[in-house]
């Protein structure tokens, strides 16, 4: 099996693609090219982040579809075209496009405008579904099943809900790493053993990349690798540095503490990431992020 990464330019016949659909086409095939300058697309890095081989271009009036795409894969991407519909009624066009980036994934209606300045902010991270929005989906998993007594019950729920919600939104493996490592904390909760962060995150870690070795050259994955690492590795340094500086631990700061953080920890471990990448790294981005996050999050 040869995996290929396909573009397909629209023509005059509009085809519409599902997951798992079968289709034919006249390609034309090419290997993945690397970047000829310095802070170019690297075509051959983003394949192998996904495991092509090949890179295609087709027309849309050449592609025929052979068989619908079936099965729990379609079943998702309907709810998430569902979910975007009810989006587009209730919003105005550019709320609606940031909307739909935090409830499905779908970054498609964001302007290049508005991109571009979460870019140099270095909040984009909040337009993906990432590990801010699994953590605000499982905090309020977690305070919905709180009345359930029995734990087995509990975790099942969980984890259909949990794979439910990385589905619809794609499989972001940002996402299936938070998604992941909250279900191994609720399992390690269910079965009574402590929750050791960092055992959690490279337990996580070591699964996900065993399962699919292709995500270690994701640019996605490693960043949200990172992030998480730096958190547990620079948390504690990074909030007593607070501390002192602000004389002791007060009841008042420590909102401001927690959150300071939490976000400069993640800043220091992506940064290398972020500027080999894109050739650049806000530096207010900490700033940035303490006002970004509470309102996404509130949102």
């Amino acid at each position: 099996t040869v995996s290929v990464l396909l573009s397909v330019r629209r023509g005059f016949r509009d085809v519409e693609f599902g997951r798992g659909c079968m289709f034919s086409s006249s390609v034309r095939f090419n290997l993945p090219q690397d970047r000829a300058l310095a802070g170019e697309f690297s075509q051959r890095d983003y394949c192998r982040s996904l495991g092509a081989s090949f890179v295609a271009r087709s027309e849309s009036d050449d592609c025929s579809i052979i068989e619908p795409g079936s099965g729990f894969l379609q079943y998702f991407d309907e709810v998430s075209k569902r979910i975007n519909a009810i989006i587009d009624k209730i919003y105005p066009a550019e709320v609606a496009g940031i909307v739909k980036a935090l409830a499905t994934g779908d970054k498609s209606q964001i302007s290049p405008e508005t991109g571009l300045i979460f870019s140099l902010s270095g909040t984009a991270h909040v337009l993906s579904v990432s590990g801010l929005h699994v953590g605000i989906f499982a905090f309020c998993l977690f305070a919905m099943l709180s009345g359930l007594r029995n734990r087995i019950v509990k975790f099942v729920v969980f984890v259909g809900l949990m794979f439910a919600f990385v589905a619809i939104t794609g499989w972001q493996p940002s996402a299936l790493r938070a998604g992941f490592m909250a279900l191994v904390f609720l399992y390690l909760r269910t079965a009574e053993r402590r929750a050791i962060g960092l055992n959690v995150i490279c337990f996580s870690l070591a699964v996900i990349i065993l399962a699919s070795p292709q995500l270690i050259f994701n640019a996605g994955f490693q960043m949200s690798a990172l992030s998480i690492l730096g958190i547990a590795a620079f948390y504690g340094s990074v909030g007593k540095f607070v501390d002192a500086i602000s004389g002791g631990r007060s009841q008042s700061l420590q909102f401001f503490r927690s959150s300071f953080a939490l976000t400069a920890s993640a800043s220091i471990a992506v940064a290398p990431v972020t500027a080999y990448y894109f050739g650049y790294y806000s530096i207010v981005s900490v700033a940035a992020n303490l006002l970004v996050v509470p309102a996404i999050s509130l949102a």
